[in-house]
C-alpha cells in the first residue's frame, strides 16, 4: 500500500509465522466472501434488498454459486485444510471477514459454523478472529476462543443472535455505544 507498510495482502486468502518469545504464532487468513458468498442480496439493479444470513433465509452459497465460484471456494477449502493440518505452531490463528459465531446483529455465518468450526476443532486451532458484525465480543466453544472486533468506528450493542450461539459460550460483550 502507497499509505502504510503495515497493508500487506499478498493473496486473497495467505499465512505467515510470528516468532515471538521462544513461541510460533501462524496466523491464517481467510476470504469467507469467497468461500460463503457475498453476505447481500441484490435486486436486479445492484442494490442491496436484504443482508443474507444463511440461518435467516435458508439458502447456502453453493446452491447459487455458478461453477467458477464453487471451484474457487472449493480451492480454498483444500488450501485451508492442508494449511491447518501442515502447522507445527504453538499456536494457530485463522482470521476472515465473516464471523463464525456472532450474537450481534449479522450472527453466526450458517457455512462458517457447519465447515469451518469441523477444521478448526479437528487441527486444534487457538482463536479465529473477525470482523462484519459492529460489536466487540468474545465467544469461547470447544477450547476455541472466537473473537468478533468489527466495531472500530461503531460498537452496536445488539444482542439479536445471542440465542443463536452456544449454550453459556458467551464470555465478553462490549455494550456501550462508542
Amino acid at each position: 500500500s502507497d499509505k502504510s507498510s503495515r497493508w500487506n495482502f499478498p493473496s486473497l486468502y495467505y499465512d505467515f509465522h510470528v516468532e515471538t518469545q521462544g513461541k510460533d504464532l501462524h496466523f491464517v487468513f481467510i476470504d469467507t466472501v469467497i468461500l460463503t458468498g457475498n453476505s447481500d442480496i441484490l435486486n436486479e439493479d445492484g442494490f442491496i434488498v436484504k443482508e443474507r444470513t444463511g440461518r435467516e433465509l435458508g439458502v447456502f452459497f453453493h446452491e447459487n454459486a455458478t461453477s467458477e465460484m464453487k471451484f474457487a471456494a472449493d480451492e480454498q477449502w483444500s488450501w485451508l485444510e492442508s494449511t491447518l493440518q501442515n502447522s507445527k505452531a504453538d499456536f494457530l490463528v485463522v482470521a476472515g471477514h465473516y464471523p463464525v459465531y456472532s450474537i450481534c446483529e449479522h450472527g453466526p455465518t450458517s457455512e462458517l459454523v457447519e465447515k469451518l468450526i469441523p477444521l478448526l476443532q479437528k487441527y486444534k486451532v487457538t482463536a479465529y478472529l473477525n470482523g462484519h458484525d459492529h460489536c466487540a465480543h468474545l465467544i469461547t466453544d470447544s477450547g476455541i476462543d472466537y473473537h468478533t472486533i468489527g466495531s472500530a468506528h461503531l460498537n452496536d450493542p445488539s444482542t439479536s443472535h445471542k440465542d443463536n450461539i452456544p449454550k453459556d459460550s458467551l464470555k465478553f460483550h462490549a455494550t456501550n455505544a462508542v
